[in-house]
């Protein structure tokens, strides 16, 4: 079957507390993005990960958004999604796509320590051992299940979710989720910052399995915004969530104009008309890939 047209801008934030300025920074650009190619803006919460979830973080994060003008045409709850990434997840085994994975104690309590979250830090190597295996795992063990990327040494197959070897639970990983629901929304430009580019590569073969031969979307990636002294920012940073901000003598408009400043969307649409005539998925941004809170002046 052959896709539809890709139509909105997707915005994709974790409901794990107050957004902070880079997160503010990147769902602004997301909006520009939508409304100077008169998309509609989707922001998907990606709650999958139970854990960490912040109560009312979610509606915190809303009430930032228009407090800086943004409105999103459409609110996607990403743990409404979970029979789909079952329904696919069958799929894959049948398909001999994944397999199960019971390494050392160590490489598994590594794995299951990042598996719903986004991936930041470095990806954790993989020894490829249990790509190759035939013997069972034992019912009552916690696996986790990897996806069978193209290098076939397997030191980079990812785990896309966990459950214990009878199957009795299941939870999707953040590659697993995020490659099927944006495969699933068929979104003209997925929007992230460009520390996530990484994510992209195992996603990307996810999503060409899902459609094969489909183009894809385009993935712009924003400007990492860091600490003065580098670091990245965190929800529970001090100092740059918008209430902070605002309290300091910020007002949103003035944080627009910084926003504004530092933003070319002429080139950033330039940039996305080249990339619409290629035949290929293809990545895009902005040129600087880390901005410092320092260059922002709040």
């Amino acid at each position: 079957m052959t896709p539809t047209a890709s139509s909105g801008v997707r915005f994709a934030p974790s409901p794990t507390g107050r957004f902070h300025l880079g997160n503010l920074r990147t769902a602004w650009i997301s909006s520009e993005l939508a409304r100077a190619l008169e998309e509609p803006l989707i922001v998907r919460f990606e709650d999958i990960d139970r854990q960490r979830i912040v109560v009312g973080a979610q509606q915190h994060q809303l009430n930032d958004l228009r407090q800086i003008g943004i409105f999103p045409n459409s609110i996607v709850q990403q743990s409404s999604r979970l029979v789909r990434h079952i329904e696919l997840f069958v799929r894959a085994q049948a398909e001999g796509r994944i397999y199960a994975c019971d390494c050392s104690r160590k490489d598994v309590v590594e794995t299951l320590a990042q598996i719903e979250r986004a991936p930041h830090a470095a990806p954790h190597e993989y020894s490829g051992r249990c790509r190759q295996r035939s013997e069972p795992i034992e019912d009552q063990k916690i696996i986790g299940w990897r996806w069978k990327l193209s290098d076939i040494t397997g030191k980079n197959d990812p785990i896309i979710a966990r459950s214990d070897a009878a199957a009795k639970f299941f939870t999707p990983s953040y590659h697993w989720a995020c490659a099927i629901d944006d495969s699933d929304g068929n979104y003209r430009i997925l929007v992230r910052s460009w520390d996530l580019a990484a994510a992209n590569i195992i996603q990307r073969e996810i999503r060409q399995w899902l459609v094969p031969n489909h183009r894809g979307p385009i993935v712009f990636h924003t400007s990492l915004v860091t600490r003065t002294d580098g670091g990245r920012l965190e929800k529970r940073s001090e100092g740059v969530k918008l209430e902070e901000i605002l309290s300091n003598g910020m007002t949103p408009n003035r944080l627009l104009e910084n926003f504004q400043s530092g933003f070319d969307v002429l080139d950033a649409l330039e940039k996305m008309a080249l990339a619409e005539s290629m035949e290929s998925e293809i990545e895009i941004g902005e040129n600087d890939r880390e901005l410092s809170v320092g260059k922002l002046t709040i």
